[in-house]
């Protein structure tokens, strides 16, 4: 009686840990994919914000120019 009980529990045990393993692995592939969805993002803004400083420079060289 004693073992059966201990077998139950082992076979509880064991499925409990197979499942929170196959919720740490998704969690583990949703934040990677959040991680390359935001280096993505980051070079986008990276990349306007370069074009805002070459269009900036465009801008203070024409006011120069037109200033007497």
């Amino acid at each position: 009686w004693y073992s059966a009980q201990v077998a139950e529990v082992r076979r509880g045990y064991d499925e409990a840990t197979v499942q929170r393993d196959m919720r740490l692995n998704k969690l583990a592939k949703s934040a990677t994919e959040a991680a390359v969805k935001v280096e993505g993002a980051a070079g986008k803004a990276t990349e306007a914000a370069e074009v805002a400083s070459k269009a900036a420079d465009k801008v203070n060289e024409a006011v120069e120019r037109q200033t007497p």
